[in-house]
């Protein structure tokens, strides 16, 4: 009975003893990867708009210390590299806004001069045409480069954003009805927010026009007003779920879209910085083969 009283004693002693040494394990564990935790936090954070951070030296063991080191060398030599590229876009846009202006004024210039009926005259308008795309693509990457930057201002106040829609829409129509696209906005007038005007404007046209172009034929594209938000449902899309996460770059544009000359990729990705500097959610969903961009408003 007393070696019975004893095993049960050494066992529930060596249980507790267990348990207590898997506590302490798990604590000494938790403790010793806690730089690692925080090192593994700070790199889910970093993107393009956050490559000033850099990972810190203090506490941390001296096997962790070198790798921090270099993930900051690492880090420093992205942010260069970013850097170096916004300022060549905005360098070059610059640039070419003195020849582009010239082009344009020798085209107005040339197709005044000539004939109404010459060969010349569509050549001159042709070429006028040219510049006036070239303008718009280099004024969107210097808007770009600003916004990225942060050095395009945005001045807050109060939008009438159902009113704001219905100009944008009245502009519109005349494309949409030649595309056999069906324009519905159900955004009432008065739905206020707050927000720069010009900027939510460009923000707005970017959605729409790109809504009414990329639309099928026979189409709609539909404007509808939330709690905080306003959504453009526009379908059918020439898309699929794998495009998505394209939506937003630089100069994408999808395949079957390449035939044209009218667009330069630029317009998606500048309504996505536009949403970043005006602290707006511009969320772009997929369903079937409509595509629904949600912006809302904080």
């Amino acid at each position: 009975a007393r070696l019975r009283v004893l095993a049960i004693e050494l066992a529930s002693a060596g249980g507790i003893g267990l348990a207590l040494i898997a506590l302490l394990v798990r604590a000494t564990l938790r403790r010793g990867l806690a730089p690692l935790a925080q090192i593994s936090d700070l790199a889910s954070q970093l993107d393009a708009e956050h490559l000033d951070a850099r990972f810190p030296h203090s506490g941390l063991p001296a096997e962790l210390a070198p790798i921090a080191a270099r993930l900051n060398d690492l880090v420093a030599r992205l942010q260069d590299a970013f850097a170096r590229e916004r300022r060549f876009s905005a360098d070059v846009a610059h640039e070419l806004r003195t020849p582009i202006a010239e082009l344009h004024t020798l085209a107005d210039v040339g197709q005044g001069i000539a004939p109404a009926d010459a060969e010349t005259a569509a050549f001159f308008r042709d070429a006028g045409a040219i510049a006036r795309r070239m303008d718009g693509t280099v004024s969107a990457l210097i808007l770009l480069a600003r916004c990225e930057s942060g050095r395009q201002p945005a001045m807050r106040g109060p939008v009438d954003a159902g009113e704001l829609l219905a100009g944008l829409c009245a502009a519109a129509k005349p494309v949409a009805r030649a595309r056999s696209v069906a324009l519905e906005n159900c955004v009432p007038k008065g739905w206020p927010c707050e927000s720069d005007h010009d900027l939510l404007a460009r923000l707005l046209r970017i959605l729409l026009d790109n809504a009414v172009e990329y639309t099928g034929a026979s189409g709609f594209v539909c404007l509808r007003a939330g709690e905080r938000e306003i959504t453009i449902a526009n379908g059918p899309v020439a898309l699929e779920q794998d495009d998505m996460p394209h939506l937003f770059e630089r100069f994408w544009r999808k395949d079957s879209a390449r035939s044209s000359d009218m667009h330069a990729g630029l317009g998606l990705a500048l309504a996505a910085e536009i949403a970043r500097l005006l602290d707006l959610r511009l969320t772009p969903e997929l369903d079937a083969s409509t595509l629904t961009f949600r912006i809302r408003f904080s």
